[in-house]
């Protein structure tokens, strides 16, 4: 029986088997959707950013060639697309993405305490620049390994763990300010 790892999916897929493509899809809409999100605020560019990762995937399904994981592989797909959007972004901003009034979904089983933490979190989130954003977006949002970004960044593991320990600093200094002047 063939296991339905990433790997072997992806195999499938560079056969000309594209329905495995959906199965990979479901595993990764989640994460990918997370990582857009968290990147963006705007859910449906997030959704659509998704399918842009997955269209790619099946254009380049090629220069996929097993040396690393399908999930790196993936997520550096994932960032060249937001770096895509941000650049052209940038190049028709009219407003400042960090001044706009992001709407979030609510949850109803969400106490209204978790709402304000939530909004307190995204807040402090958006007080980032983009890189440290992005970054710990991946490990501490979409739960990638540190080893995992160090690859995708081409940095080594310590300056991952060192980085991410910053940002998260920084990220609780932002709560902090918000709080005491919220």
């Amino acid at each position: 029986m063939d296991l339905l790892t990433d790997e072997s999916l992806i195999n499938k897929v560079q056969n000309g088997q594209l329905d495995a493509c959906g199965l990979l899809y479901m595993r990764y809409k989640k994460p990918l959707f997370n990582y857009f999100y968290n990147n963006i605020y705007d859910v449906t560019k997030s959704e659509d950013m998704v399918q842009t990762v997955f269209e790619k995937v099946i254009k380049y399904k090629k220069n996929f060639k097993g040396t690393g994981s399908f999930r790196s592989w993936l997520f550096t797909i994932a960032r060249n697309t937001y770096i895509d959007d941000f650049n052209a972004r940038k190049k028709n901003r009219s407003v400042d993405i960090m001044d706009h009034d992001f709407a979030h979904e609510e949850h109803g089983e969400n106490q209204m305490l978790d709402q304000e933490e939530s909004n307190l979190l995204q807040k402090a989130l958006r007080m980032l620049d983009d890189e440290k954003r992005e970054l710990i977006s991946m490990i501490k949002l979409n739960e990638m390994k540190y080893q995992q970004v160090a690859d995708l960044y081409g940095l080594s593991l310590s300056n991952v763990k060192t980085k991410v320990f910053r940002i998260m600093q920084e990220l609780k200094e932002n709560a902090h300010k918000l709080q005491a002047n919220g």
